[in-house]
């Protein structure tokens, strides 16, 4: 780029790449007497005496569920219906696998498109939904510009990364040295259809918006460490480059340590603002 930055935010140039998290399915620890099941207590029972019983039906218990209010167990199906119907216990349930999340491309494993009805709106006609020539400004780490996912649908395979800013003074480059921008970004815009013919993650991951261009506003220094003042400094660069990038959407997933009154809180007070200003 052949401008000059003022102030303490530099340029870059870089691609951008969507690090994608896995679906994990879980797995049923079973033997060919006894399955995993998931046991709910209602509130104010004995724990102890539900377990006692788990290990008289023949069963053990394999760890406990403070979030739900019960324990893991091994337990026969007899057994399982023995204990439902202890006093006590709410419910027991099997464990299962989790299943795949796949829609359209048949071995799709996000769930994102999926949860927010991105796939019903990409399949309709008159709609340009998938945010080809749209500008969306992550405010994070940084974004691994380099990635497959980022590229253009075609022969060119230019980058969607279209632009890099740094407002972090710590920050030794633009990259995503903690990994977090990138992350956000895959979900955002990523889409691994691009990705080579034997690349085993081609076709399994894609962002809500597969051809939007994407713009890294680094407000972290390599650690992944930032302050308010970082933050608005990058608010401030979208707003004044927004038309440049035609940046429509702005993603902060971030949060202050310090939160105050809305009406006084400077973050609050530069969301709004970039807000009003149309973005």
């Amino acid at each position: 780029m052949n401008q000059t930055p003022k102030g303490r935010i530099r340029w870059a140039v870089t691609a951008l790449a969507i690090a994608a998290c896995a679906a994990l399915p879980a797995t049923a620890a079973a033997d060919s007497a006894r399955g995993q099941v998931i046991v709910q207590l209602d509130a104010g029972s004995s724990a102890d005496a539900v377990k006692a019983q788990v290990r008289e039906y023949g069963g053990r218990v394999t760890g406990d569920l403070p979030i739900v209010n019960g324990f893991a167990a091994e337990l026969s199906d007899g057994g399982a219906a023995s204990l439902q119907r202890v006093a006590g216990v709410r419910e027991v349930t099997r464990n299962a696998a989790i299943e795949p999340q796949g829609v359209n491309v048949a071995e799709l494993q996000t769930a994102y498109p999926s949860s927010v009805d991105a796939i019903e709106a990409w399949n309709r006609p008159d709609a340009n939904v998938t945010g080809k020539n749209v500008g969306v400004a992550v405010i994070d780490t940084g974004i691994a510009g380099q990635m497959k996912d980022f590229e253009e649908k075609g022969p060119s395979k230019a980058s969607r990364v279209v632009a890099s800013v740094v407002t972090n003074p710590y920050a030794t480059s633009a990259r995503d040295a903690y990994g977090h921008g990138t992350h956000v970004a895959g979900i955002i815009a990523g889409n691994g259809t691009e990705r080579t013919n034997g690349d085993l993650l081609r076709n399994k991951y894609i962002g809500v918006a597969p051809e939007a261009d994407l713009v890294s506003v680094k407000v972290s220094d390599d650690l992944g460490n930032a302050t308010v003042l970082d933050v608005i400094y990058g608010l401030q660069w979208v707003v004044d480059f927004k038309s440049q990038y035609n940046i429509r959407v702005v993603n902060l997933s971030l949060e202050s340590t310090t939160p105050s009154s809305y009406k006084t809180d400077p973050l609050n007070a530069a969301v709004e603002s970039a807000w009003l200003k149309g973005l």
